[in-house]
Protein backbone atom coordinates (compact mmCIF):
# COMPACT_ATOMS: atom_id res chain seq x y z
CA UNK A 1 0.00 0.00 0.00
CA UNK A 2 1.59 3.33 -0.80
CA UNK A 3 1.95 6.19 1.85
CA UNK A 4 -0.28 8.16 0.61
CA UNK A 5 -2.94 5.46 0.83
CA UNK A 6 -1.76 4.97 4.08
CA UNK A 7 -2.56 8.45 4.83
CA UNK A 8 -6.19 8.70 3.39
CA UNK A 9 -6.86 5.41 5.22
CA UNK A 10 -5.47 6.66 8.50
CA UNK A 11 -7.61 9.66 8.55
CA UNK A 12 -11.11 8.54 6.48
CA UNK A 13 -11.32 5.59 9.51
CA UNK A 14 -14.96 5.50 10.33
CA UNK A 15 -15.67 6.43 13.96
CA UNK A 16 -16.68 3.19 15.18
CA UNK A 17 -12.98 1.61 14.25
CA UNK A 18 -11.09 1.35 17.72
CA UNK A 19 -8.33 3.82 17.93
CA UNK A 20 -5.54 1.89 19.07
CA UNK A 21 -6.26 -0.02 15.72
CA UNK A 22 -5.66 3.53 13.80
CA UNK A 23 -3.01 4.61 15.94
CA UNK A 24 -1.11 1.49 14.69
CA UNK A 25 -1.94 1.86 11.15
CA UNK A 26 -0.57 5.87 11.55
CA UNK A 27 2.84 4.70 13.60
CA UNK A 28 3.46 2.44 10.73
CA UNK A 29 2.39 4.45 7.68
CA UNK A 30 3.67 8.21 8.48
CA UNK A 31 6.94 9.81 9.35
CA UNK A 32 7.99 10.86 12.98
CA UNK A 33 5.85 11.55 15.43
CA UNK A 34 5.59 15.05 17.27
CA UNK A 35 5.61 14.64 21.16
CA UNK A 36 2.15 14.76 22.87
CA UNK A 37 0.25 17.82 22.41
CA UNK A 38 -1.21 19.12 26.03
CA UNK A 39 -3.14 22.28 25.78
CA UNK A 40 -2.50 23.04 29.38
CA UNK A 41 1.02 22.99 29.55
CA UNK A 42 0.92 25.61 26.52
CA UNK A 43 -1.13 27.99 28.47
CA UNK A 44 1.15 27.78 31.46
CA UNK A 45 4.09 28.45 29.11
CA UNK A 46 1.98 31.55 27.75
CA UNK A 47 1.60 32.72 31.22
CA UNK A 48 5.16 32.36 31.83
CA UNK A 49 5.85 35.04 28.79
CA UNK A 50 2.96 37.24 29.91
CA UNK A 51 5.04 37.50 33.54
CA UNK A 52 8.46 37.78 31.94
CA UNK A 53 6.88 41.32 29.60
CA UNK A 54 4.77 42.65 32.03
CA UNK A 55 4.80 45.95 30.10
CA UNK A 56 2.83 43.93 26.63
CA UNK A 57 -0.93 43.89 26.54
CA UNK A 58 -1.18 41.32 24.31
CA UNK A 59 -5.18 41.96 23.91
CA UNK A 60 -3.54 45.44 22.68
CA UNK A 61 -0.29 44.85 21.27
CA UNK A 62 0.24 48.06 19.01
CA UNK A 63 0.13 49.91 22.30
CA UNK A 64 4.30 48.32 22.80
CA UNK A 65 5.88 50.03 19.92
CA UNK A 66 6.47 53.23 21.65
CA UNK A 67 8.01 51.40 25.02
CA UNK A 68 9.98 49.18 22.53
CA UNK A 69 11.15 52.24 20.29
CA UNK A 70 12.47 53.51 23.80
CA UNK A 71 14.26 50.61 24.57
CA UNK A 72 15.56 50.19 21.08
CA UNK A 73 16.86 53.15 21.25
CA UNK A 74 18.96 52.81 25.07
CA UNK A 75 20.24 49.97 23.47
CA UNK A 76 21.35 51.88 20.39
CA UNK A 77 22.92 54.58 23.09
CA UNK A 78 24.57 51.64 24.73
CA UNK A 79 26.28 50.01 21.97
CA UNK A 80 27.54 53.87 21.35
CA UNK A 81 29.12 53.87 24.55
CA UNK A 82 30.48 51.15 23.95
CA UNK A 83 32.03 52.16 21.35
CA UNK A 84 33.17 55.19 22.59
CA UNK A 85 35.08 53.37 25.56
CA UNK A 86 37.09 51.57 22.84
CA UNK A 87 38.05 54.05 21.05
CA UNK A 88 39.44 55.73 24.23
CA UNK A 89 40.94 52.27 25.08
CA UNK A 90 42.55 52.17 21.95
CA UNK A 91 43.74 55.94 21.76
CA UNK A 92 45.82 54.67 24.91
CA UNK A 93 48.41 53.06 22.69
CA UNK A 94 48.76 56.44 21.03
CA UNK A 95 52.50 56.84 21.89
CA UNK A 96 53.54 53.84 20.31
CA UNK A 97 52.85 55.71 16.83
CA UNK A 98 55.03 57.85 18.56
CA UNK A 99 57.82 55.28 19.36
CA UNK A 100 57.36 54.08 15.98
CA UNK A 101 58.13 57.18 14.49
CA UNK A 102 61.03 57.86 16.84
CA UNK A 103 62.83 54.32 16.33
CA UNK A 104 62.28 55.31 12.05
CA UNK A 105 63.98 58.65 13.21
CA UNK A 106 67.11 56.74 15.03
CA UNK A 107 67.23 54.06 12.12
CA UNK A 108 67.33 56.99 9.83
CA UNK A 109 69.93 58.95 11.88
CA UNK A 110 73.84 58.55 11.37
CA UNK A 111 74.30 57.25 14.40
CA UNK A 112 73.01 53.85 12.91
CA UNK A 113 74.61 54.61 9.88
CA UNK A 114 77.95 54.41 11.33
CA UNK A 115 77.66 51.47 13.54
CA UNK A 116 76.29 49.68 10.59
CA UNK A 117 79.42 50.69 8.97
CA UNK A 118 82.10 49.85 11.57
CA UNK A 119 79.59 46.57 11.51
CA UNK A 120 80.23 46.01 7.65
CA UNK A 121 84.27 46.18 8.37
CA UNK A 122 84.64 44.54 10.87
CA UNK A 123 83.34 41.24 9.08
CA UNK A 124 85.10 42.83 6.35
CA UNK A 125 88.79 42.60 8.67
CA UNK A 126 87.76 38.86 9.91
CA UNK A 127 87.61 38.15 6.17
CA UNK A 128 90.71 39.94 5.43
CA UNK A 129 92.97 38.38 8.70
CA UNK A 130 91.23 34.87 7.57
CA UNK A 131 92.73 35.61 4.32
CA UNK A 132 96.02 36.50 5.49
CA UNK A 133 96.58 33.42 7.84
CA UNK A 134 95.76 30.90 5.30
CA UNK A 135 98.04 32.62 3.08
CA UNK A 136 101.28 32.66 5.57
CA UNK A 137 100.34 29.39 6.23
CA UNK A 138 100.84 28.20 3.00
CA UNK A 139 103.89 30.32 2.80
CA UNK A 140 105.06 28.28 5.78
CA UNK A 141 104.16 25.07 4.50
CA UNK A 142 102.04 24.35 7.71
CA UNK A 143 105.09 25.63 9.75
CA UNK A 144 107.79 23.49 8.45
CA UNK A 145 109.59 26.67 7.15
CA UNK A 146 110.51 30.31 8.18
CA UNK A 147 108.68 33.45 6.79
CA UNK A 148 109.42 36.68 5.80
CA UNK A 149 107.92 39.88 7.65
CA UNK A 150 105.96 40.87 4.44
CA UNK A 151 104.30 37.45 4.41
CA UNK A 152 102.93 37.48 8.16
CA UNK A 153 99.16 38.66 8.81
CA UNK A 154 99.27 42.54 9.88
CA UNK A 155 98.53 41.44 13.51
CA UNK A 156 102.21 39.77 14.21
CA UNK A 157 103.88 42.03 12.65
CA UNK A 158 106.34 44.22 15.32
CA UNK A 159 109.29 44.86 13.78
CA UNK A 160 109.80 46.08 10.41
CA UNK A 161 113.42 46.23 10.88
CA UNK A 162 113.57 42.29 11.17
CA UNK A 163 112.43 41.29 7.37
CA UNK A 164 112.77 37.42 7.83
CA UNK A 165 113.33 33.99 9.74
CA UNK A 166 109.45 34.27 10.82
CA UNK A 167 107.75 30.98 12.18
CA UNK A 168 104.53 30.46 11.74
CA UNK A 169 102.95 26.94 12.95
CA UNK A 170 99.99 26.20 13.78
CA UNK A 171 98.68 25.03 17.37
CA UNK A 172 97.66 21.77 16.70
CA UNK A 173 100.81 20.97 15.91
CA UNK A 174 102.17 22.32 19.06
CA UNK A 175 105.45 19.85 19.32
CA UNK A 176 106.79 21.67 16.40
CA UNK A 177 106.87 24.79 18.30
CA UNK A 178 108.28 23.52 21.63
CA UNK A 179 111.26 22.05 19.79
CA UNK A 180 111.33 25.25 18.18
CA UNK A 181 112.78 26.75 21.29
CA UNK A 182 115.78 24.99 20.21
CA UNK A 183 116.18 26.18 16.58
CA UNK A 184 117.74 29.23 15.02
CA UNK A 185 115.20 31.84 14.26
CA UNK A 186 114.79 35.48 14.65
CA UNK A 187 113.43 34.46 18.57
CA UNK A 188 115.95 32.49 19.23
CA UNK A 189 118.48 34.99 21.30
CA UNK A 190 115.20 36.88 22.74
CA UNK A 191 113.70 33.18 24.36
CA UNK A 192 117.42 32.46 25.90
CA UNK A 193 118.09 35.68 27.19
CA UNK A 194 115.52 34.68 29.49
CA UNK A 195 114.99 31.16 29.56
CA UNK A 196 118.62 30.61 30.61
CA UNK A 197 118.49 33.02 33.83
CA UNK A 198 115.32 31.53 34.50
CA UNK A 199 116.29 28.08 34.50
CA UNK A 200 119.38 29.00 36.87
CA UNK A 201 117.93 31.48 39.19
CA UNK A 202 114.80 28.69 39.79
CA UNK A 203 117.57 25.92 40.71
CA UNK A 204 119.35 28.39 43.01
CA UNK A 205 115.93 29.20 44.54
CA UNK A 206 114.90 26.12 45.33
CA UNK A 207 117.64 23.66 45.96
CA UNK A 208 119.30 23.51 49.43
CA UNK A 209 123.06 22.98 50.06
CA UNK A 210 124.81 22.08 53.57
CA UNK A 211 126.39 25.29 54.79
CA UNK A 212 129.90 24.94 56.41
CA UNK A 213 128.25 24.07 59.80
CA UNK A 214 126.83 21.10 58.87
CA UNK A 215 123.38 22.56 58.42
CA UNK A 216 121.07 23.50 55.64
CA UNK A 217 120.61 27.17 54.78
CA UNK A 218 118.05 29.14 56.01
CA UNK A 219 115.44 30.10 53.17
CA UNK A 220 115.46 33.30 51.75
CA UNK A 221 113.89 36.03 53.86
CA UNK A 222 110.33 36.94 52.80
CA UNK A 223 111.03 39.94 51.21
CA UNK A 224 113.96 39.11 49.15
CA UNK A 225 112.06 35.66 48.18
CA UNK A 226 108.84 37.40 46.87
CA UNK A 227 111.14 39.59 44.76
CA UNK A 228 112.38 36.59 43.62
CA UNK A 229 109.95 34.99 42.80
CA UNK A 230 107.97 37.80 40.33
CA UNK A 231 111.07 38.01 38.77
CA UNK A 232 110.98 34.79 38.01
CA UNK A 233 107.59 35.06 36.74
CA UNK A 234 108.64 38.04 34.73
CA UNK A 235 111.40 35.54 32.91
CA UNK A 236 108.92 32.79 32.59
CA UNK A 237 106.37 34.96 30.64
CA UNK A 238 108.57 36.49 28.60
CA UNK A 239 109.98 33.03 27.46
CA UNK A 240 106.32 31.32 26.94
CA UNK A 241 105.33 34.88 24.62
CA UNK A 242 108.61 34.67 22.65
CA UNK A 243 107.59 30.81 22.11
CA UNK A 244 104.17 31.25 21.52
CA UNK A 245 104.79 34.19 19.26
CA UNK A 246 105.62 31.77 16.67
CA UNK A 247 101.93 30.45 16.78
CA UNK A 248 99.52 30.91 13.98
CA UNK A 249 96.63 30.81 16.09
CA UNK A 250 95.74 34.58 16.52
CA UNK A 251 94.10 33.92 20.05
CA UNK A 252 96.79 31.79 21.77
CA UNK A 253 99.40 33.98 19.88
CA UNK A 254 98.06 37.22 21.53
CA UNK A 255 96.88 35.99 25.32
CA UNK A 256 100.82 34.76 25.70
CA UNK A 257 101.32 38.69 24.34
CA UNK A 258 99.27 39.91 27.50
CA UNK A 259 100.24 37.64 30.03
CA UNK A 260 104.05 39.04 29.33
CA UNK A 261 102.78 42.62 30.47
CA UNK A 262 101.53 40.94 33.30
CA UNK A 263 104.57 39.59 34.07
CA UNK A 264 106.78 43.02 33.74
CA UNK A 265 103.72 44.78 36.09
CA UNK A 266 104.39 42.50 38.97
CA UNK A 267 108.18 42.94 38.64
CA UNK A 268 108.07 46.73 38.75
CA UNK A 269 105.25 46.57 42.04
CA UNK A 270 107.94 43.50 43.74
CA UNK A 271 110.51 46.27 43.08
CA UNK A 272 108.86 48.80 44.68
CA UNK A 273 107.87 46.74 47.42
CA UNK A 274 111.54 46.21 48.32
CA UNK A 275 112.33 50.04 49.09
CA UNK A 276 108.67 50.37 50.67
CA UNK A 277 109.63 46.90 53.36
CA UNK A 278 113.31 47.98 54.02
CA UNK A 279 112.34 51.87 53.84
CA UNK A 280 109.37 51.87 56.56
CA UNK A 281 111.10 48.76 58.74
CA UNK A 282 110.58 51.29 62.23
CA UNK A 283 106.73 52.06 60.69
CA UNK A 284 105.17 49.34 60.24
CA UNK A 285 101.47 50.81 59.57
CA UNK A 286 102.97 53.33 56.68
CA UNK A 287 104.74 50.07 55.09
CA UNK A 288 101.57 48.22 55.26
CA UNK A 289 99.71 51.43 53.36
CA UNK A 290 102.51 51.61 51.00
CA UNK A 291 102.59 47.74 50.25
CA UNK A 292 98.91 47.72 49.46
CA UNK A 293 99.59 50.33 47.07
CA UNK A 294 101.93 48.30 45.45
CA UNK A 295 99.83 45.89 45.04
CA UNK A 296 97.23 47.63 42.98
CA UNK A 297 99.76 48.12 40.88
CA UNK A 298 100.59 44.76 40.11
CA UNK A 299 96.78 44.13 40.06
CA UNK A 300 96.42 47.19 37.23
CA UNK A 301 99.23 45.66 35.68
CA UNK A 302 97.33 42.59 35.17
CA UNK A 303 93.54 44.23 33.82
CA UNK A 304 94.63 46.93 32.00
CA UNK A 305 97.05 44.50 29.06
CA UNK A 306 94.13 42.57 28.41
CA UNK A 307 91.89 45.42 27.51
CA UNK A 308 91.66 45.31 23.29
CA UNK A 309 93.72 48.08 22.38
CA UNK A 310 96.83 47.65 25.06
CA UNK A 311 98.69 45.00 22.15
CA UNK A 312 98.43 46.74 19.27
CA UNK A 313 101.69 47.88 17.60
CA UNK A 314 100.25 51.74 17.48
CA UNK A 315 100.40 51.61 20.87
CA UNK A 316 103.62 50.57 21.27
CA UNK A 317 104.23 54.10 23.01
CA UNK A 318 101.77 54.01 25.09
CA UNK A 319 102.62 50.78 27.15
CA UNK A 320 105.58 52.50 27.93
CA UNK A 321 103.95 55.35 29.59
CA UNK A 322 101.95 52.96 31.28
CA UNK A 323 104.61 51.01 32.57
CA UNK A 324 106.63 54.12 33.04
CA UNK A 325 103.53 55.07 35.32
CA UNK A 326 103.68 52.12 37.21
CA UNK A 327 107.12 52.80 38.20
CA UNK A 328 106.61 56.02 39.19
CA UNK A 329 104.44 54.99 41.88
CA UNK A 330 107.68 54.81 44.02
CA UNK A 331 107.72 58.24 43.84
CA UNK A 332 104.97 58.42 47.07
CA UNK A 333 107.14 56.58 49.52
CA UNK A 334 110.07 58.13 48.40
CA UNK A 335 108.63 61.54 49.58
CA UNK A 336 107.55 60.37 52.12
CA UNK A 337 110.90 58.61 53.58
CA UNK A 338 112.21 62.61 52.59
CA UNK A 339 109.54 64.09 55.29
CA UNK A 340 110.53 61.61 57.89
CA UNK A 341 114.37 62.19 57.35
CA UNK A 342 116.08 64.02 54.95
CA UNK A 343 116.31 63.86 50.96
CA UNK A 344 119.97 63.49 51.36
CA UNK A 345 118.68 60.07 53.37
CA UNK A 346 116.54 58.95 51.09
CA UNK A 347 119.01 59.37 48.38
CA UNK A 348 121.75 57.41 50.34
CA UNK A 349 118.99 54.75 51.18
CA UNK A 350 118.20 53.77 47.83
CA UNK A 351 121.47 54.64 46.44
CA UNK A 352 121.94 50.68 46.41
CA UNK A 353 119.64 49.94 43.60
CA UNK A 354 120.45 53.14 41.16
CA UNK A 355 122.69 50.98 38.93
CA UNK A 356 119.60 48.63 38.90
CA UNK A 357 117.33 51.16 38.23
CA UNK A 358 120.02 52.74 35.44
CA UNK A 359 120.06 49.47 33.61
CA UNK A 360 116.15 49.29 32.95
CA UNK A 361 116.30 52.57 31.72
CA UNK A 362 119.08 51.83 29.28
CA UNK A 363 117.21 48.53 28.33
CA UNK A 364 114.01 50.59 27.73
CA UNK A 365 115.52 52.58 25.04
CA UNK A 366 116.80 50.25 23.06
CA UNK A 367 113.27 48.58 22.98
CA UNK A 368 111.57 51.97 22.51
CA UNK A 369 114.08 52.63 19.17
CA UNK A 370 114.52 49.49 17.65
CA UNK A 371 118.17 50.32 18.12
CA UNK A 372 120.81 48.73 16.32
CA UNK A 373 118.63 47.03 13.62
CA UNK A 374 117.34 50.27 12.28
CA UNK A 375 120.48 51.58 11.37
CA UNK A 376 122.09 48.31 10.58
CA UNK A 377 119.39 46.39 8.40
CA UNK A 378 119.14 48.77 5.65
CA UNK A 379 122.47 49.53 5.24
CA UNK A 380 124.14 45.98 6.20
CA UNK A 381 122.29 42.87 4.82
CA UNK A 382 125.36 40.62 6.67
CA UNK A 383 123.76 42.49 10.04
CA UNK A 384 120.33 41.53 8.30
CA UNK A 385 120.97 37.96 7.82
CA UNK A 386 122.38 37.54 11.35
CA UNK A 387 118.73 39.11 12.76
CA UNK A 388 116.94 36.91 10.68
CA UNK A 389 119.14 33.80 11.39
CA UNK A 390 119.57 34.24 15.11
CA UNK A 391 117.76 37.31 16.38
CA UNK A 392 120.01 39.56 18.44
CA UNK A 393 118.42 42.98 18.03
CA UNK A 394 116.77 45.77 20.55
CA UNK A 395 114.88 43.27 21.99
CA UNK A 396 117.18 41.08 23.20
CA UNK A 397 119.33 43.73 24.30
CA UNK A 398 116.59 45.06 26.69
CA UNK A 399 116.40 41.54 27.81
CA UNK A 400 119.66 41.62 28.70
CA UNK A 401 119.50 44.57 30.53
CA UNK A 402 116.27 43.30 32.86
CA UNK A 403 118.22 40.56 33.66
CA UNK A 404 121.42 43.00 34.81
CA UNK A 405 118.89 45.11 36.25
CA UNK A 406 117.51 42.09 38.42
CA UNK A 407 120.91 41.06 39.86
CA UNK A 408 122.11 44.21 40.57
CA UNK A 409 118.36 44.92 42.17
CA UNK A 410 118.84 41.47 44.16
CA UNK A 411 122.09 42.80 45.20
CA UNK A 412 121.46 46.19 46.34
CA UNK A 413 118.96 44.80 48.86
CA UNK A 414 121.38 43.14 50.89
CA UNK A 415 122.81 47.46 51.42
CA UNK A 416 118.91 48.35 52.19
CA UNK A 417 118.14 45.82 55.32
CA UNK A 418 120.02 48.61 57.25
CA UNK A 419 117.15 50.87 56.63
CA UNK A 420 117.19 54.62 56.74
CA UNK A 421 118.45 56.90 59.22
CA UNK A 422 118.78 55.38 62.97
CA UNK A 423 117.95 52.57 64.65
CA UNK A 424 114.30 52.20 65.14
CA UNK A 425 114.15 52.79 68.94
CA UNK A 426 115.80 55.78 68.47
CA UNK A 427 113.55 56.83 64.91
CA UNK A 428 109.79 55.77 67.03
CA UNK A 429 111.18 58.11 69.80
CA UNK A 430 111.96 60.89 67.73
Amino acid sequence: MSRSLSLRTCWTLPPSRKWPRTSRTCQTSSGPTSPDFNLSDVRSRLDDVRSRISDLDFNRPLNYVPTLSNRLQSLQEHLSSMELASSMYLSSFAPSATLSALLDKVLSSHLVADISSDLQRGEESLEQAALEIARAMKRSLNGSRLIQYVDLPEKWRNNPFVEGGYRFIPLHDWPRLVLSLFALHNETLNIHTHLIPFLLWSFAFFRFTPSYDGSNIQEPEPVKATFTAFALLCLFTSTVWHTMSGCAHPEGMEFCARVDYVGIGWLISASVGTVVYYGFQCRPAERDAFLVLCFLVGLSGSIVPFTNWFNERKYKNARIAFFLSLAFSSIAPLIRLAQLHSTGAMHEFIAPIVPSLASYIVGLVFYATHFPECVLAPRWPGARCWLDWLGGGSHAIWHVFIVLAIRLHREGMEDMKAGIGEACGVAVAA
